[in-house]
């Protein structure tokens, strides 16, 4: 429940991103969705782990952290690549996603942050 929760906040987030021009204006807005999405992605992924694959729920609970971490980073990477391509081939860099390097790390360490903060807040449950 709580998933699909916070997954309406960062849908109405991001329109609202968009559309008020807020990736732009709002001062580390882009981080803030990213660390959102990172904590989402590592929260189903949880579920999803608890649900289908219990066997693996039972194993040390440091590798479920590191899945969960693991999962959420290939989906940042994916996502990154995602947006260097359109900047770069679909767009032609008219609607530029990625201002640099920088911008690419700064995202994959909000998603890492993101994870990482769900990981601890359910390492109680990880006991």
């Amino acid at each position: 429940m709580y998933q699909v929760i916070l997954l309406y906040l960062i849908l109405i987030l991001h329109i609202l991103g968009n559309v008020l021009g807020w990736y732009y204006t709002v001062p580390h807005f882009d981080i803030l969705m990213h660390f959102l999405g990172g904590f989402w992605i590592a929260m189903v992924s949880s579920y999803l782990l608890k649900k289908y694959a219990k066997d693996f729920s039972r194993q040390h609970k440091l590798i479920e952290i590191l899945f969960l971490i693991g999962i959420t980073m290939t989906i940042g990477f994916v996502w990154e690549l995602y947006e260097f391509l359109a900047d770069n081939f679909i767009f032609n860099r008219v609607l530029l996603m990625q201002q640099s390097a920088l911008d690419i790390m700064t995202d994959l360490t909000a998603d890492f942050t993101g994870a990482l903060v769900y990981s601890l807040f359910r390492r109680r449950d990880f006991r």
